[in-house]
């Protein structure tokens, strides 16, 4: 249940395995910027997107295959995120970054500071908008041409991250949207499907979430998204248990 706790938590923003077939690449194809490009005009513009500072996303996490259900809330103000998901009866699953450090805190396994792939990630998901400003977090990007996923045609663009593994991104070549997103979590591949996408305050944003990770299946689906909202002075304060973390690991 523990390792399907943390895959869930990766999955609330951003995080169904789906075999492409490749497609020739045409002598007029896109260059990854231009991808980009579209991508930003088809999810609102960039003015649009500018405007949002914060978010808070309330919704509920299935884990198919179990029958159970936890309900998510989570807030994204750059560069601090936080995310819950909580199991009722079982606890909840906390992780966030605050002020460049990433944290979990399970309720079995209890806390730990996030490192490698899980700090990129973590460190990717406190942006509200990743292709606005990708050159904080990856250091190149390139398009890898077009393939066809239950034959509908996607771009597929690879970027590199200057730790860590790369991540596969598929965008839809008439709507522009993002499809699927593809890496590697800790050397273990998980995928995400996104659709359902509506506009909310001009921008447009997937409410739903398809997943997988080796034998676990995610399915989220988001509620309610709100823009600029007031949040809680403490939100993004580091939990009690990760500062006694961090104070035990200090310690010669």
């Amino acid at each position: 249940m523990s390792t399907i706790l943390r895959r869930a938590a990766v999955v609330v923003l951003f995080v169904c395995v789906l075999v492409p077939t490749l497609v020739a690449q045409a002598a007029d194809s896109p260059t990854a910027e231009e991808v980009i490009a579209k991508y930003l005009e088809a999810a609102g513009g960039k003015e649009a997107i500018a405007k949002v500072k914060n978010r808070k996303a309330t919704g509920m996490l299935l884990l198919k295959g179990m029958g159970v259900e936890a309900d998510i809330t989570s807030y994204t103000a750059p560069p601090n995120a936080w995310t819950e998901i909580f199991l009722g009866p079982f606890g909840a699953v906390e992780r966030g970054m605050s002020d460049g450090v990433a944290w979990e805190v399970h309720p079995s396994e209890g806390p730990r500071i996030l490192t490698g792939d899980d700090f990129a990630d973590m460190k990717r998901q406190s942006s509200l908008s990743l292709l606005s400003e990708w050159e904080k977090f990856f250091s190149s990007v390139e398009y890898a041409g077009e393939e066809s996923i239950d034959s509908v045609a996607y771009h597929k663009l690879v970027f590199t991250p200057e730790d860590g593994g790369k991540v596969e991104q598929y965008y839809n070549t008439e709507s522009g949207l993002l499809f699927l997103s593809r890496s590697a979590q800790n050397g273990k591949p998980t995928e995400s499907r996104l659709s359902d996408y509506k506009a909310v305050d001009g921008v447009q944003i997937p409410h739903k979430i398809e997943a997988r990770g080796g034998p676990y299946e995610i399915e989220l689906t988001l509620d309610t998204i709100e823009h600029n909202v007031e949040i809680p002075a403490d939100r993004f304060a580091l939990p009690a248990q990760i500062k006694e973390l961090q104070s035990a690991t200090a310690t010669p």
